[in-house]
């Protein structure tokens, strides 16, 4: 009796200790070798055994039935990690998402956002392995053809010939064009530009920043057959290392073919070297004042040189984040009337440490014309839950950065020429929108940082209380 309760020990040790290397063959593979694996797939016991043949390793996940995919897009990091089990996602949580979107595979494998998964787990197990080997199998070949798609728009990139005088902004010296006004000790960093030169200084201009966008944004697939658009970036004695930055940003952070110029529109700043300088960058062209003449005139003269059908003005204090752009010209493909903002972020004036806005912002104003920004009520927040990304209708835009199209612009008669120096800009454009049938939106795709002060850098000529009588006045 002994012996058999023995022998009946010794085969439940040896059974524990093959169910632990059982779960321990599958979590034992690192993200990096995930990477390399090639998928090849057996059926035994209920699980699907993906072998490396290379590392005789194995991956062995098991595979539930009557599951349906996620709409979210697997990759193999997601399988690395066990956030995701062969087109069942977790959605940040462990369990399989209750999701039924089996027709969203297509359009993810189409796109090479799959490996594994997005199959549909409902089918016999068979049909399930036969679905994901097909995916990775299918996956596997468009990412080798995006690959070389890419590796020969690089390669036609670097072939292509630059106008005489024009740099690629990544051969551009930021030290020599920066380090000629850097903040000399004792100096108050905060006289010029009313914000802290010295740490804006210390900033690469192509710095990397938190990418702010809702995570519907980050998976969401923008169109690529959009109108190229004009960048008008007007600017007076503007810091050399905030205004380069803005540039790059741009230039950096948005698809090649959409950018068709960046006007610099130099409102008679002290040193003209300042535009001039960045005039050698691709794509950037230059405009200078003979004299002070403001913003709102300032950027009528860069709408009136740009050549692409789309304006974009930008403040010249601001940095753009990921897939700024092209949210933004979706909106405005779709409807020439749709003037359109991304949402601003801040960027810390002492610090220049970039901060995410909130997405339950509108646009408005007092009695005494002064913009300010507005909470949703909760009703309107409770509506934008089921679609958070979804366009935000405002009465008004922050004047600083929209998108809209250039014969629309022209078409509502662009900005007043009486207006000077600064300020009413937004609550103008927004009226003429208004009133010629147009509409307003925020976009919470789109993101772009810009560095908010609390005193104005540059002086009124008059005086401030003469400008803004006028402003009122008119």
């Amino acid at each position: 009796m002994r012996r058999k309760s023995r022998i009946l020990l010794c085969f439940a040790v040896l059974w524990i200790l093959g169910i632990a290397y059982y779960f321990y063959s599958g979590t034992a593979m690192n993200r990096k070798d995930v990477q390399r694996w090639k998928p090849d797939i057996s059926i035994e016991h209920g699980t699907a055994n993906i072998e490396d043949a290379s590392r005789a390793e194995a991956l062995s996940v098991r595979v539930p039935t009557h599951r349906a995919c996620s709409v979210e897009a697997v990759s193999v990091e997601h399988v690395a990690s066990r956030e995701y089990v062969l087109g069942g996602c977790l959605n940040g949580e462990k369990g399989f998402a209750a999701a039924s979107a089996c027709e969203r595979c297509r359009v993810f494998k189409e796109n090479s956002q799959s490996v594994l998964g997005c199959c549909c787990l409902e089918s016999p197990l068979d049909s399930v392995l036969k679905c994901i080997k097909d995916n990775w199998n299918g996956s596997e070949s468009l990412k080798r053809k995006e690959t070389h798609s890419i590796n020969a728009e690089d390669k036609a990139n670097s072939l292509e010939t630059l106008p005489p005088g024009k740099r690629r902004w990544q051969d551009f010296n930021q030290d020599l064009y920066v380090g000629a006004t850097v903040v000399k000790p004792g100096q108050d960093p905060y006289a010029r530009n009313k914000f802290n030169q010295v740490e804006s200084d210390k900033l690469q201009m192509d710095r990397g920043v938190p990418d702010t966008r809702h995570d519907h944004c980050r998976h969401k697939l923008w169109q690529t057959d959009l109108p190229a658009t004009s960048v008008v970036i007007t600017f007076h004695n503007e810091a050399r290392s905030a205004l380069l930055r803005t540039i790059v940003s741009v230039l950096k952070k948005s698809p090649a073919h959409l950018i068709k110029e960046i006007i610099l529109v130099d409102d008679y700043s002290d040193n003209a070297e300042d535009g001039a300088l960045l005039a050698k960058i691709e794509k950037v062209r230059i405009l200078r004042n003979d004299r002070r003449e403001g913003l709102m005139r300032s950027r009528v003269r860069g709408a009136d040189a740009a050549v692409a059908k789309v304006l974009t003005f930008l403040d010249s204090h601001c940095e753009c984040n990921e897939h700024w752009l092209e949210p933004l010209l979706e909106r405005v493909a779709e409807d020439k009337t749709r003037v359109v903002s991304p949402i601003i972020d801040v960027i810390n004036m002492d610090n220049f440490q970039y901060v995410g806005a909130s997405a339950d912002l509108k646009g408005g104003f007092d009695w005494n014309l002064v913009f300010k920004w507005d909470y949703m009520t909760p009703e309107q927040r409770r509506v934008r839950q089921g679609n958070p990304i979804a366009p935000i209708k405002t009465p008004m835009i922050a004047g600083g950065l929209f998108v809209m199209d250039k014969d629309y612009f022209e078409e509502l008669g662009k900005y007043d020429m009486m207006m000077d120096v600064w300020g009413g800009e937004n609550l103008e454009i927004s009226f003429r929108v208004w009133q010629c049938g147009g509409s307003l939106e925020i976009i919470p795709c789109s993101r772009v940082g810009h560095v908010f002060r609390k005193q104005h850098p540059y002086t009124f000529p008059g005086g401030s209380g003469t400008v803004f009588a006028r402003l009122v006045g008119s």
